[in-house]
C-alpha cells in the first residue's frame, strides 16, 4: 500500500509589518542653526551694502564735492536773499465751532496768503493791504487732538460696563473729562513782528463773523438776557412777599396767644420764610449765574492772545547749510543710482541685439 504524501500545505510566511515611526520631534539644533543663518545672511547683506556704499562713494568723491559746494552756495544765498519771518499764536476756544470746521477756515486764511494779490485777504480779514502783504500763513492746532478724544470715549464706554460702584465710575469720568478739546492753538507766521498789536482783533473778529458761529452765539445772547429778564421779574415778586411776610411776622409778634408772644408759623395762612429766603438766594444765584454767562461768552473765548515778543521761524544759515548737504548727499546717490540703471539697459540690450 503506498502511502500517500502528505499534502503539506503552503506555509504562508506573514511578515509582520513593522510600524514606521515618523519622528515629529523638532531638532533644536537644526532650529537654532536656521535661526543663526538667517541673521548672519541679514548681517551679511548689510555689510555688503554698507562697503557698496563706501566703494561708489569714493569712485564719485569728486561728484559729490560738487554737489556739497554748490548746496552750501546755494543755502547761504537763500538765507541771505530770502526775508526772515516771525511765530506767534493764540489760543482760541470756539466749542460751537470745531474740529474741521475750524481747520477749514484756516485753510482758507493760509490759501489766501499765497496769492500775490493780497486784495481777498485785506478783504476777508477786514485789514490794510499793506498790513496783509506781512502776513505769510496761517495755522490751526487742536490742543487736544482726536486720536485722544476717541480713547477718553472708548475708556467712559468701558468703565461704564464694569459691574462696579455707580458713584465711583461717574467720578472717575469727571475727572477724566477733557475741557480743552474745543481750543485751538492758531499760528500765525509774519514778516514784520510789528503788525502783531494790530492783528489780534481781526482775527477774532474773522470767526466771530462767521455766519455759523454768529448766529449761534446771537441765539445763545438772546435766549440768555430773556431768562435774565424773567429772573428779575421773578425776584422783584420775591422781594414783594418777602415785605409781605415781614410785616405780617411783625404784626403776629405784638399779639398774645395764650399769655405767650411767640410766633406760630405753622398755620395755613402764614408762609414759611426760610422757604422763601431760600428761594430768593437760588434765583439770585441764578441770576447771577447767567450774567456770568453773558459777561464770559464761554462759546466763543480768547484763552491766550498773540504774543508780542516773536520767534524767528524761518531757517537760519546754519540749518538750511545741513538741509543743503542732505539734499546735495541724497542727489548725488540718486544721479549714481539713475547712470547704472541705465548702464545696465544698455547692456541689456546690445546683449539682446
Amino acid at each position: 500500500m503506498q502511502e500517500t504524501p502528505q499534502k503539506q500545505e503552503p506555509a504562508q510566511a506573514q511578515k509582520g509589518n513593522t510600524p514606521q515611526y515618523q519622528d515629529d520631534e523638532i531638532d533644536l539644533r537644526k532650529l537654532f542653526q536656521a535661526i543663526g543663518s538667517f541673521f548672519a545672511g541679514l548681517w551679511f547683506g548689510f555689510i555688503r551694502i554698507v562697503v557698496s556704499i563706501r566703494r561708489v562713494t569714493i569712485e564719485h568723491k569728486y561728484l559729490f564735492l560738487i554737489l556739497i559746494i554748490l548746496g552750501v552756495v546755494g543755502a547761504i544765498v537763500f538765507s541771505k536773499t530770502s526775508r526772515p519771518y516771525y511765530r506767534t499764536s493764540m489760543l482760541l476756544k470756539i466749542s460751537i465751532y470745531r474740529g474741521k470746521l475750524i481747520e477749514k477756515s484756516i485753510e482758507k486764511l493760509d490759501m489766501l496768503c499765497k496769492e500775490e494779490d493780497r486784495s481777498e485777504l485785506a478783504s476777508v480779514l477786514g485789514i490794510d493791504s499793506l498790513l496783509a502783504v506781512q502776513i505769510k500763513g496761517f495755522e490751526a492746532i487742536p490742543f487736544v487732538n482726536e486720536q485722544e478724544i476717541i480713547d477718553l470715549e472708548i475708556l467712559k464706554i468701558q468703565l461704564k460696563n464694569l459691574k462696579a460702584n455707580e458713584e465711583q465710575i461717574s467720578q472717575v469720568i469727571s475727572r477724566l473729562e477733557i475741557d480743552n478739546k474745543s481750543t485751538y492753538e492758531i499760528v500765525v507766521r509774519v514778516y514784520d513782528n510789528s503788525i502783531i498789536p494790530d492783528f489780534e482783533e481781526p482775527v477774532v473778529n474773522y470767526f466771530r463773523n462767521i455766519k455759523y458761529i454768529s448766529k449761534r452765539l446771537e441765539i445763545n445772547k438772546q435766549n440768555r438776557e430773556s431768562k435774565l429778564r424773567k429772573l428779575q421779574l421773578e425776584a422783584e415778586k420775591m422781594d414783594s412777599l418777602k415785605s409781605v411776610i415781614y410785616r405780617n411776622l411783625a404784626t403776629l409778634s405784638n399779639r398774645t396767644r395764650e399769655g405767650s408772644v411767640n410766633v406760630i408759623l405753622a398755620e395755613d395762612n402764614i408762609t414759611n420764610p426760610l422757604s422763601v429766603i431760600r428761594e430768593d438766594m437760588r434765583l439770585y444765584d441764578e441770576e447771577l449765574a447767567i450774567r456770568r454767562l453773558l459777561a464770559l461768552e464761554p462759546e466763543f473765548e480768547v484763552v491766550d492772545t498773540f504774543a508780542t515778543f516773536l520767534t524767528l521761524d524761518s531757517p537760519r544759515v546754519t540749518q538750511s547749510t545741513v538741509y543743503a548737504i542732505l539734499i546735495a548727499i541724497g542727489l548725488g546717490y540718486f544721479m549714481i543710482l539713475i547712470r547704472g540703471i541705465n548702464a545696465y539697459l544698455s547692456r541689456v540690450e546690445k546683449e539682446n541685439a
